[in-house]
């Protein structure tokens, strides 16, 4: 099936003498991709939100990569062009909280995390303006400054220090 952006949504499945095996899930669960679940094509989405918690919880993959780049705001905008398509983490302060319908934006100065309201970002919804958070996940350039997609709750915690 293709969306309306033209990417094709699809659940990829190899056939083993031990059962099948959903390529997705494993990609993400072995840290090498983060899920993305579309609505209504949410079919398999707690078993490939379950694997990213595993990759997570494991530093696997991107995760291992992400937890030895931790960049603040400012870094991340002068550094932009080269850290972006980077899965890195990012240590800011809220200074501003947007809402615009679905969206979600937590913003410091030219950086942006990007939520979508599902269940999997529903804790997100309750961060406001001052919260400190590391954030880890693919750096992209907008037109506006940086942005990172945040596709679960797994990639933000409380900093504290």
């Amino acid at each position: 099936r293709i969306d309306r952006y033209g990417r094709l949504l699809a659940y990829v499945w190899v056939s083993r003498p031990g059962g099948d095996l959903l390529i997705n899930e494993e990609l993400v669960r072995r840290g090498l991709a983060l899920p993305l679940a579309i609505p209504p094509n949410r079919k398999y989405a707690d078993r490939i939100f379950s694997a990213m918690s595993e990759a997570r919880n494991e530093n696997e993959g991107l995760w291992s990569r992400a937890e030895r780049r931790i960049f603040t705001a400012a870094q991340v905008w002068n550094e932009a062009a080269v850290l972006a398509g980077c899965f890195i983490t990012v240590r800011m302060t809220v200074e501003k909280r947007e809402e615009r319908g679905r969206r979600l934006l937590l913003r410091e100065g030219k950086l942006s995390l990007a939520a979508y309201r599902s269940p999997e970002t529903e804790d997100l919804w309750s961060l406001k303006e001052g919260d400190r958070v590391l954030a880890a996940g693919k750096l992209i350039l907008t037109r506006t400054g940086c942005e990172l997609p945040i596709v679960s709750s797994l990639q933000v915690s409380g900093d504290s220090g």
